[in-house]
């Protein structure tokens, strides 16, 4: 009888540990948002989720696979038989086909969940139909720039559009006025050709401002236009504090930014899922922080990278506060899985003589 008891109280704790776990049942895991089209407006969908366990549950930690979703999510607990929501949102800046996931930390049953947003991106042709604010005499996408979430690790590089539906070119002078932590870059012409789609470069510099949480900045620039010679953008910036990264010390451009300076809008490019005869043509922004002209003396990439007019990169000059736009596009093999390429960057920055910019990508087939 005794041995009896034995063998039964260790299969009943079991069963009562078992039932005493909490648990996170989602609605669903991966949510197909079909087929958008390309914008500066971020796309949002919610992820909801119950609490089938008999204690309440806590979301300790949320890391996407990618810089470009912003999620929020409860900050406290979730009791027995409540529902949670976790609100993911994405920048459809890209064509083509996208796959996002990110993973979702708790103290409940499994501690750990991976939760993917899905879709296609469909390009938008017609700028009258994505250009839709007016500022003067030329349009943006939207009322403000909008920098999303960064974190305290280093500058960021976001490159707008601005559309000039007008007959003549409208041209963009030196002067702007500006917060010290944000810096303004032009191509090397400053003009937004009459019918065209140009663009400037802004740069935020957390290390500056020193300071997390929601923001509102404002830049006045200046054209040569007669009848709009001053234009008021506002910018829209959440900086996030990064807890595993210190804040770094802040060093002066005066004594970090004497030479010339090369800097890329991001060193690394996630294009998604693509299928094997998918072409993707991405870019990315290269620009002078330094006070001295910028040479590129060579550009070099790998078997998945091909960039539009390469040979005329070579002797490149950026003058200070400039920056170009280089096209790349990703050559994908018919071998499913994932892939990088690579663009290296040689030019005569003393302090980073040579800068890489990858792109990965997963291959998958129909």
């Amino acid at each position: 009888m005794n041995k009896l008891i034995l063998v039964i109280l260790p299969l009943f704790l079991s069963v009562y540990t078992a039932k005493s776990q909490t648990s996170m049942l989602f609605e669903t895991p991966v949510h197909n948002i079909g087929n958008v089209m390309k914008s500066e407006k971020p796309i949002t969908h919610v992820f909801y989720f119950k609490n089938i366990g008999n204690r309440p549950i806590n979301i300790l930690n949320i890391v996407p696979d990618c810089s470009c979703l912003t999620i929020s999510y409860p900050q406290t607990p979730i009791n027995t038989n409540e529902v949670g929501a976790i609100t993911v949102s994405y920048l459809p800046y890209r064509a083509g086909a996208f796959e996002k996931s990110f993973t979702v930390t708790s103290d409940g049953t499994p501690k750990v969940q991976t939760l993917t947003l899905k879709g296609f991106i469909s390009p938008n042709t017609n700028p009258a139909n994505i250009f839709t604010h007016k500022n003067g005499r030329l349009f943006f996408r939207y009322k403000n720039l909008n920098f999303g979430s960064i974190t305290n690790q280093s500058t960021v590089a976001r490159k707008f559009e601005i559309y000039n539906p007008n007959k003549d070119d409208i041209y963009f002078t030196d002067r702007v006025i500006k917060p010290p932590h944000i810096n303004v870059y032009f191509d090397s012409s400053h003009i937004i050709p009459a019918g065209k789609i140009g663009a400037i470069v802004l740069t935020y510099n957390p290390l500056i401002k020193n300071e997390v949480g929601f923001f509102q900045d404002e830049i006045m620039m200046f054209t040569a236009d007669k009848d709009s010679v001053r234009m008021i953008i506002a910018i829209d910036i959440h900086g996030e504090q990064d807890s595993n990264v210190p804040m770094p010390t802040y060093v002066s451009p005066t004594t970090s930014l004497k030479k010339a300076t090369l800097k890329v809008s991001e060193i690394r490019q996630n294009l998604g899922n693509i299928y094997p005869d998918m072409v993707v043509i991405t870019e990315f922004v290269i620009y002078n922080e330094g006070s001295e002209n910028l040479k590129i003396d060579k550009m070099e990439v790998d078997d998945f990278c091909e960039v539009q007019d390469i040979n005329s990169w070579q002797g490149t000059v950026i003058p200070p506060r400039q920056f170009r736009i280089i096209k790349v596009r990703f050559k994908q093999g018919k071998v499913s899985g994932k892939q990088v390429g690579k663009v290296t960057l040689y030019s005569n920055d003393i302090a980073m003589p040579s800068q890489s910019i990858e792109f990965h990508a997963n291959v998958i087939d129909y």
